[in-house]
């Protein structure tokens, strides 16, 4: 038998950044949907009860002891804090997890083998067979029971027997002796899993198990939604955005219908822009409209935030009775985006915050009104929209949504972040006009699944990368130019190639003409395109660079898109960018804060400390260093003879927007 426990992770109080008020605590099973609302205000005497009492053990070992509580009230109760002890101190238990509504608790001396059903807490210390007298105690310390009288030893069971000490009724006080009775052999212990919908199939807040050999409900699976007697493990599925067979999929096997999308990208404003702008962009404009159109819910996963219209955009859905909700990353909420994030607190938006250093929360998306998604490159500052080349994607589909949404709360609401997530979310959707994979980092192992895409591609891989630091997708890459004729090119972030562990030199090595960028700003891509032009066009995007720390610590996600004008429109944005590249970018090694623009931006583009003329890369990148005959830079290149410097590029403009609403 499969003996699991969940772990509970309540909201801790004065959580840094976030202002939302709680009255009372939402429990979520893992991947079950059954929400419990737990009371945590003071109990009253005899709210939860001490039902019955195994102080002798069972037939198999008078070590085998147990207890049970019994919830009498009609609200479930966050035992949190709680603790149930003995005069003598032995034992001394302290509890947490949740007792259901007219439902039990079931606590185990020392495992979880006892008796047969699960235990919701293993406890030690030994009950004495003299008699011992128990206090109940609530959070607040607050005695809610009393089982006992000092000096009278047990009220009813017998040691020879193994009859337990059951209490009736349930409601009754327990240190009176006629409060208590001689229960059956072996006893009825019973745990939190309760069965409120009637199918047959059980949940609870505590325990989390799998189908196996067992009595009761342990030969099932735990029920995915005990509020729907219609959803439970092997239930049919039915096409009504439920997960009715409780398999952790929405609808599958059915095909969804058109897949409605929008395609953005900026890279005809950043390829010629000189610096950021507060100018407005269309992308930008098409995520204001969806702001505005909201009317139920913004849900965002937001890593860098500092544009003011989008800022101003938010704060108006909420007061105009938007239920707006924020997740970010710590340092990047409390740093240099500070003042953005601390604006939507001061509004009221709750907003919060991953709580590791070490990993980012780096996703950049939004739910608008449980089915519409945002998602993409781009952070919500000044240089992504306008001097950073970015793509964002907007689908509307409440599937997907649904998917996004769980994952947001799974950060938002259960406060689990990196490798506290878990694998909980759809990963396919079917369409009639393609296939979208949506996978979540870490947890859904997103490295393996972008391995496998490459390894299927038959014809092509165009990219645009940021950072690229893969050594397993690197060499597979790598693998497949040399030995089996891949085409592959595409166009490096300057900054990303200068990493040490970057994989543009290994694939340099095998040919490979990737352009690293000479523009003022970033290529900020995460996409790669394969077999644009064969019978499964497919396009990889989304937050996640293609790094050990994208993969395997920081909330990301990534979609895999199966669909042929998606495709289409990614490769356009990549050859768009490497055109407007000049050949002596091929297998670079210049600076990020080489250039013209670079060079008169006031950044600090290559994060050396040095900012514009302070820096030597800029040396032959301004105007009077390009117009003097002089090689400034000792390159052998004088003047406009230098491209990476002070060549002009040649903007190539293209469609910026890629509609389809089908």
């Amino acid at each position: 038998m499969t003996r699991r426990r969940k772990t509970r992770l309540l909201a801790p109080a004065g959580l840094a950044l976030m202002t939302l008020s709680l009255t009372c605590l939402t429990l979520q099973a893992q991947a079950s949907g059954n929400p419990a609302d737990l009371a945590t205000s003071h109990a009253d005497s005899l709210d939860v009860v001490v039902s019955e009492i195994a102080w002798m053990g069972t037939i198999t070992s008078y070590n085998d002891e147990w207890i049970e509580l019994y919830n009498n009230t009609d609200h479930d109760l966050d035992l949190t804090g709680w603790h149930l002890f003995s005069e003598d101190g032995s034992p001394n238990i302290t509890l947490e997890g949740a007792i259901p509504a007219g439902g039990h608790f079931l606590l185990e001396r020392t495992d979880d083998t006892t008796v047969p059903p699960l235990a919701d807490r293993i406890y030690t210390g030994a009950l004495d067979n003299t008699g011992e007298v128990l206090t109940l105690t609530d959070h607040t310390g607050a005695v809610v029971d009393v089982v006992g009288q000092p000096g009278q030893g047990w009220f009813a069971g017998n040691n020879s027997t193994k009859a337990t000490m059951v209490r009736q009724p349930l409601t009754a006080t327990g240190t009176l002796p006629s409060s208590w009775t001689d229960g059956p052999v072996g006893g009825t212990p019973t745990n939190s899993i309760v069965d409120r919908d009637g199918d047959t199939y059980g949940f609870s807040p505590n325990l989390d198990w799998t189908a196996g050999a067992g009595p009761g409900y342990e030969a099932r699976d735990e029920d995915c939604n005990d509020a729907d007697a219609a959803i439970h493990p092997g239930a049919a599925e039915v096409f009504d955005y439920k997960d009715n067979d409780c398999d952790g999929a929405i609808d599958e096997g059915f095909v969804l219908g058109p897949l409605d999308y929008a395609v953005y990208f900026n890279s005809d404003t950043t390829i010629p822009a000189m610096g950021p702008s507060a100018g407005p962009t269309p992308m930008e404009g098409a995520l204001i409209g969806l702001i505005n159109a909201a009317t139920q819910t913004i849900d965002c996963a937001l890593y860098g935030f500092d544009r003011q219209s989008v800022r101003d955009a938010l704060i108006a859905a909420h007061n105009r009775g938007v239920t707006v909700r924020v997740v970010s990353d710590d340092e990047a909420a409390t740093g240099l985006y500070s003042p953005t994030y601390q604006a939507l607190i001061a509004a009221g938006i709750p907003v919060v915050t991953d709580p590791y250093v070490s990993y980012l929360q780096h996703n950049k998306f939004a739910i608008f009104d449980r089915r519409t998604v945002w998602t993409g490159s781009t952070n919500w500052t000044d240089t992504c929209f306008t001097y950073n080349a970015n793509s964002s994607i907007v689908i509307t589909s409440v599937h997907l949504a649904l998917a996004y949404t769980t994952e947001f709360e799974e950060m938002f609401v259960d406060r689990r972040f990196a490798h506290q997530k878990t694998d909980n979310t759809q990963h396919v959707f079917t369409y009639t006009n393609g296939v979208v994979e949506l996978y979540f980092s870490p947890s859904d192992g997103v490295e393996s699944r972008v391995a496998d895409v490459i390894s299927a591609a038959q014809d092509s891989i165009y990219f645009a990368m940021f950072y690229w630091t893969s050594d397993p997708l690197g060499t597979l890459v790598y693998t497949r130019v040399v030995t089996g004729g891949l085409e592959v090119w595409g166009v490096w972030d300057a900054v990303g190639a200068a990493n040490s562990y970057s994989q543009d030199e290994l694939l340099c090595s095998a040919g490979v003409p990737l352009k690293v960028e000479n523009f003022g700003g970033k290529v900020h891509h995460k996409f790669a395109v394969l077999d644009v032009n064969g019978s499964d066009p497919v396009v990889v995007m989304g937050s996640y660079n293609w790094t050990g720390a994208g993969a395997f610590d920081n909330d990301e996600n990534t979609l895999i898109i199966h669909n042929g004008p998606i495709a289409g429109a990614y490769a356009q944005e990549a050859q768009r960018l490497y055109n407007a590249l000049p050949d002596a970018t091929i297998c670079g090694h210049h600076s990020a804060e080489s250039g013209l623009a670079a060079c008169g931006d006031g950044l600090d583009n290559d994060y050396d400390g040095y900012v514009d003329l302070a820096d030597w890369d800029c040396d032959e990148s301004t105007v009077a260093a390009c117009t003097d005959g002089i090689d400034n830079d000792g390159d052998g290149l004088i003047d406009e003879e230098d491209e990476l410097d002070c060549g002009r590029i040649q903007t190539v403009y293209l469609p910026l927007a890629l509609r389809a609403v089908p």
